[in-house]
């Protein structure tokens, strides 16, 4: 099998790492120059924070090719405040576009070097806990954010400012639904993107009867429109809840048990979708052991494609002596879905990493750290 050659694949993207101050916008940036067909993701660290810097890396998945890359040049590095920091405190907010927005939060950090290709933010409000915020959304083509705020009152509120500099916001909505459809209370914003210049916004909503319906709000001309999708999607958001994604006009969801569904916006029709499901189910029935908990497949949308990621949360693994070595098994399973095909796989386990482009393997490789998954991937949508 071809080995993962990092020289000949990614020679034309190496750049100097450049350090770079504390503040709110640290380097104006172009954006990456993606090889073709490329799905850029982020490997962050697991675990406790140490005091010395950290480093983000920054790799490409090739879903078509079968090929996996990580970039030569670090992504970002930061310092963080405490010793009590942890991987899983830190915010990343990256459309794919240059912008990208870091923060945190447990307690603050400090980005210290950033890739020279792309705009890197630390706002200040972004440096310690960032609730009572619900959902952030940091275009890369505006130079405007979106925010939704829970209000002292626990009311929901969807606030657009100016910029990050702004301490107050433009204009500001109630983002409760109107009586006509019920007692239903806002419990996620599953997607916000603009859509030929209006921002739109996919909402999840529950009522005290656990019935979970879904909704697309758009903010057109001034006033906050409402569109009932579903009034129940047949979910649970109990325990490690459902995940959901919006690939263009479709919305899909994932349960920790169950297929993969979608919904379309404009017709409102329901399905499975097989080819995911089916391939989910296969891996799953493969694995050495039992999953210890319930964890439903994280779901991103990047552009046409929707992204599939399963990291199972698997019992302790033997040690060289044959006991149990007290540290998890690491596996983890990656589909690229594309007009209802599985385009790409990425399967991690037992220290390997096998690529598969439509069912044939094309690449196999040992995947050290700084390769394995979970992956962090950007949420890129229409501007």
């Amino acid at each position: 099998m071809p080995k993962l050659a990092l020289s000949a694949l990614l020679a034309s993207l190496m750049v100097a790492l450049a350090a770079v101050p504390a503040g709110c916008a640290l380097r104006e940036g172009r954006g990456l120059d993606l090889p073709a067909g490329a799905v850029a993701f982020v490997v962050v660290g697991t675990g406790p924070v140490t005091a010395a810097p950290q480093t983000v890396s920054l790799g490409y998945w090739n879903p078509d090719a079968g090929t996996v890359a990580m970039d030569p040049a670090t992504f970002f590095t930061f310092r963080a405040a405490s010793a009590g920091q942890w991987f899983g405190d830190l915010q990343l907010f990256w459309d794919g576009g240059p912008r990208v927005v870091v923060g945190s939060s447990g307690d603050p950090i400090e980005l210290t070097q950033s890739d020279p290709r792309l705009r890197f933010e630390a706002p200040a409000f972004l440096r310690g806990p960032v609730f009572p915020w619900r959902m952030l959304f940091f275009p890369s083509a505006r130079e405007e954010w979106v925010g939704v705020r829970s209000s002292p009152y626990g009311k929901w509120v969807l606030e657009l400012y100016s910029s990050l500099e702004a301490r107050s916001p433009n204009s500001s909505f109630s983002l409760q639904l109107p009586p006509a459809f019920g007692a239903y209370t806002p419990c996620r914003v599953a997607d916000v993107r603009y859509v030929r210049g209006q921002l739109e916004l996919v909402v999840e909503a529950g009522t005290t009867d656990q019935r979970i319906g879904l909704w697309l709000a758009t903010l057109a001309q001034g006033v906050l429109e409402w569109d009932c999708l579903c009034v129940d999607l047949g979910i649970e958001e109990a325990g490690p809840g459902a995940r959901m994604a919006r690939v263009k006009d479709t919305v899909y969801f994932a349960e920790p048990a169950g297929p993969i569904r979608y919904l379309e916006i404009q017709s409102k029709k329901t399905g499975i979708c097989s080819p995911a499901t089916l391939a989910l189910d296969a891996f799953k029935a493969q694995l050495d052991s039992e999953p210890l908990w319930p964890s439903p497949p994280d779901l991103t949308a990047y552009g046409d494609t929707l992204l599939v990621q399963y990291v199972p949360g698997l019992p302790p693994g033997p040690s060289e002596g044959g006991s149990l070595s007290g540290s998890p098994q690491l596996a983890a399973y990656l589909l690229a879905v594309r007009d209802g095909e599985v385009v790409g796989e990425v399967i991690y386990q037992h220290g390997k990493l096998t690529v598969l482009s439509r069912g044939k393997v094309v690449l196999e490789v040992p995947a050290g750290a700084g390769l394995a998954p979970p992956w962090r991937f950007p949420t890129k949508v229409g501007s």
